[in-house]
């Protein structure tokens, strides 16, 4: 990430551990950044954002207490469109810093090497869930044709996860990143159902997951074609991402 040359050995918590050792592909540093935690006094229930039940500022302000969870003005407005239980959303870190150039030189440059850097943290939010199966949406045909790979999908089969894609692309083709956040929050249904797919899938849980949480409607609208399935064969329906996006979104 840094472009700095690596020498980190195992530490005595990776001997302990009676596993393979790693080898990272990360300095100290990048290793560090990695484990960065969205803090907050209260973090919401249904996207990750940190909240303060004293703050005056709506963005950052508690909104509404459910069920003994907290959910900020968005989540609050999703509430009344969706049913609850698609409300909820883990974000692993914060997007700043070095961690949103990482996603810039990856995603959109289209560096594939730098699938590795989220690998360990992602085997290790995968090993607190180990009755999950890993889900992602779909890219356009034209992220496709450009990046030649398939950002999300690509991130965990390099984690070491088995990946399902149940969705096909029936948007316009148009970049999620080019849009602003108003036309995101208007966009229609984007994604069609492949059911054939998730008959075969045993028993579990279903954590769909994305790069970036920035408004929430396209893991909502995903989310929506899943639930009637999931509520039917009663598998818990759950969704979780690198970042959550921060105040800068627009």
């Amino acid at each position: 990430m840094c472009q700095e040359a690596c020498h980190q050995g195992p530490t005595i918590w990776d001997y302990l551990a009676w596993a393979p050792l790693p080898e990272s592909v990360l300095c100290r540093t990048c290793q560090d950044l990695w484990q960065t935690k969205i803090e907050g006094q209260v973090i919401c229930w249904g996207c990750g954002r940190a909240l303060s039940q004293e703050a005056r500022d709506p963005y950052h302000a508690v909104a509404i207490w459910q069920d003994q969870h907290a959910y900020c003005q968005e989540c609050q407005a999703w509430l009344s469109r969706y049913p609850i239980d698609l409300i909820h959303h883990q974000a692993l870190c914060p997007y700043q810093g070095a961690l949103r150039q990482w996603l810039h030189s990856y995603k959109y440059l289209g560096d594939i090497r730098q699938a590795q850097a989220p690998a360990q943290r992602l085997r290790a939010f995968a090993s607190q869930h180990p009755k999950a199966h890993w889900l992602v949406l779909p890219s356009s045909p034209a992220s496709l044709a450009q990046r030649q790979f398939h950002a999300t999908r690509q991130l965990l089969e390099v984690a070491g996860l088995k990946v399902v894609c149940p969705f096909d692309y029936v948007g316009d083709g148009v970049k999620q990143a080019s849009k602003s956040r108003q036309q995101r929050l208007a966009l229609g249904q984007v994604f069609a159902l492949k059911e054939e797919m998730l008959a075969h899938l045993p028993r579990g849980e279903w954590w769909l997951f994305d790069d970036v949480y920035t408004t929430g409607s396209t893991l909502l609208r995903a989310k929506s074609l899943l639930y009637p399935v999931a509520k039917i064969r009663q598998i818990p329906l759950y969704s979780f991402s690198l970042f959550r996006e921060g105040r800068a979104e627009k």
